[in-house]
């Protein structure tokens, strides 16, 4: 309980001095990947959320021999590396694994969702 109560308050501070950023219009320095892990590595809601979505495809994939998963709104891809592994581990070897990521524009009209598509790919060969 007490550790729920220290994540709760950190993401009420988190989202207090956000609010107060966009209110007083500072934005800033770091880059938006860099936010998005920082708000991954302390809220430890997404990342059960994302291990009970895992599971429940793994369980959905049991014994297939191909996998093609979409995601909606990949981000920083945060999600998957944690299932690319349990694939891999898999009993009978990995299946062919595709993944589709599909995410908004970048405000800096950088390919953001190609520069996670490469991280990925550069995990899943290793």
């Amino acid at each position: 309980v007490a550790s729920q109560a220290g994540a709760m308050a950190k993401v009420a501070r988190y989202f207090a001095s956000a609010l107060a950023q966009r209110i007083y219009k500072i934005y800033p320095r770091e880059s938006l990947e860099d936010l998005h892990m920082h708000f991954y590595e302390s809220c430890p809601y997404l990342k059960f959320a994302h291990f009970t979505a895992n599971q429940a495809i793994l369980e959905a994939f049991a014994g297939a021999t191909r996998v093609h998963v979409i995601d909606f709104s990949l981000n920083q891809g945060m999600q998957w590396p944690a299932l690319m592994q349990a694939l891999a581990l898999r009993n009978g070897g990995p299946p062919a694994f595709r993944l589709t990521g599909i995410g908004p524009p970048q405000p800096d009209n950088t390919d953001a969702l190609q520069q996670v598509g490469w991280k990925l790919a550069q995990l899943a060969d290793t």
